[in-house]
């Protein structure tokens, strides 16, 4: 859902960033495309417009990872743009306590020697217990800046962190984490297999072929036989994920998972692989830096997440990714198309 209220902005042109920030619709094209033309000198502006905006007051209790995320993306542009401390500092004395703890956060990301006595002064004015409490926390820590960039992807919440990273600071290090998460462990595949190696009735080995097939999963569990194109976790979640087979997969899916044995645990381990590639895909139809990225990564690596970007980089730009034999039998190799003219 994170991703959806990003990506949304993803259709509009580029010269959108010259607009003044006083909707929705400006605000998400200044964030998304921050790196592409960076003008620090409206993210104050910004701030402005999103700490009045209906998305930050709904999100107070419905949502806190969209004001989480945001409050990265402030503090990340303040740390690489100081003076910025200072222009939101402006705005802490005239906030409600809602709009006080989202400019501590972003403190808590970017801050300096003047900003912890700026929140000293606050502090001996501080009435509330709680505000009190956050305020002496934030004092003695230091800075957290790109500290959860370092990190990678733990779980289904860092994926959007790693794209704010990427669109404040246009950098190929938030891609490559992402594309870290496709060399997980294949969790679908492995419960399949543990499912080939018990016994079952012939009806049971039809009905299970029947419904893999039905979500785009190549199997012949009949001979036994399993697909090796591309990681099963993305497959089955691209299946839960889509639209068209809204029925479908809401009664094939619940089938799928009570035969194999997938634990809630295991849904989101797998959504988290799925929706990686998913706003992999997205992004580097409307971003040419991150399919450049994908493209050098696709070159450089020789692991199972190979096999996913040439899917990524071939629905992009169709007939960029070739398969070139290696003289062996019937094998054969990826390979980049030359002069493909990688475009969006």
């Amino acid at each position: 859902m994170i991703l959806a209220v990003l990506l949304s902005s993803l259709i509009l042109p580029i010269n959108a960033l010259k607009a003044e920030i006083i909707s929705e619709e400006e605000f998400n094209n200044f964030t998304t495309y921050y790196y592409f033309n960076p003008q620090p000198d409206k993210a104050p502006q910004a701030l402005e417009y999103f700490l009045r905006s209906e998305l930050f007051r709904d999100s107070i209790n419905t949502n806190g990872h969209v004001i989480e995320m945001f409050t990265y993306f402030f503090g990340r542009a303040a740390n690489i743009n100081p003076y910025l401390i200072r222009e939101y500092e402006k705005h802490y004395d005239s906030e409600d306590k809602f709009g006080k703890l989202f400019l501590m956060n972003i403190f808590s990301i970017a801050s300096d020697e003047q900003n912890k006595q700026f929140l000293k002064v606050r502090l001996t004015a501080e009435t509330d217990n709680e505000m009190k409490d956050f305020l002496e926390q934030l004092i003695d820590i230091s800075p957290l800046g790109s500290e959860r960039i370092a990190r990678g992807v733990k779980d289904y919440n860092d994926l959007d962190f790693m794209w704010m990273e990427f669109f404040v600071t246009g950098d190929k290090k938030p891609i490559v984490k992402l594309i870290d998460v496709l060399i997980w462990e294949d969790r679908f595949k492995n419960k399949l297999l543990t499912w080939i190696s018990n016994k079952h009735s012939k009806k049971e080995i039809r009905n299970l072929n029947r419904l893999l097939n039905v979500a785009m999963i190549n199997v012949n569990l009949e001979k036994g036989q399993i697909g090796s194109g591309g990681d099963m976790d993305c497959l089955y979640s691209a299946f839960l994920s889509n639209p068209r087979m809204e029925m479908q997969r809401s009664k094939d899916g619940i089938q799928i998972r009570q035969a194999l044995g997938l634990s809630e645990e295991d849904l989101f381990y797998l959504a988290t692989k799925g929706v990686a590639m998913w706003a992999l895909k997205s992004n580097a139809e409307q971003h040419p830096k991150v399919l450049e990225y994908c493209k050098q990564e696709f070159e450089r690596r020789n692991d199972k997440s190979k096999i996913e970007l040439a899917i990524i980089l071939e629905v992009v730009s169709r007939g960029s990714i070739e398969l070139v034999p290696t003289g062996e039998g019937d094998m054969a190799t990826l390979k980049l198309r030359e002069k493909t003219g990688f475009s969006p």
